[in-house]
């Protein structure tokens, strides 16, 4: 994100041990914990799950439902990106930044379906990183 949109949506900032507001070690700590979680007992009951479905239905509908699926998540990615890139360009606008804005607006429903209530709520740790040169 920083990298495209010169945002930091990091949540570690502030944080005690934190690398650049990326990372932290309490955060660290519970995603190990997070992951054994997950191994051992998590991840053997999906295993179950799994066989019991493809066990259980057909091949082709199963393909059907994939594909949907994969259509949702590139369609969810894609909204996503708009979103970002149209909060983005209200930002620069509203606090008058200087980076170049306008090529990041192309959707004039943008408005109203990306505000910046709902934009806050979504990304409640988005922040402008400032580049200094």
């Amino acid at each position: 994100m920083k990298k495209y949109f010169t945002l930091n949506g990091g949540i570690t900032v502030g944080m005690a041990l934190n690398i650049n507001g990326r990372v932290c070690l309490y955060f660290a700590i519970m995603w190990g914990f997070l992951g054994i979680i997950l191994i051992r007992i998590v991840n053997p009951l999906l295993n179950k799950l799994i066989n019991i479905i493809k066990n259980k239905f057909n091949k082709s509908i199963l393909k059907i439902t994939l594909s949907l699926l994969m259509c949702f998540i590139v369609f969810d990615a894609a909204i996503s990106t708009i979103a970002l890139k149209s909060f983005y360009t209200k930002i620069v606008t509203d606090f008058d930044l200087d980076l170049t804005a306008s090529e990041y607006s192309f959707f004039h429903v943008e408005n109203e379906l990306f505000n910046e209530n709902n934009m806050l709520l979504t990304y409640p740790n988005l922040q402008i990183a400032r580049n200094e040169i």
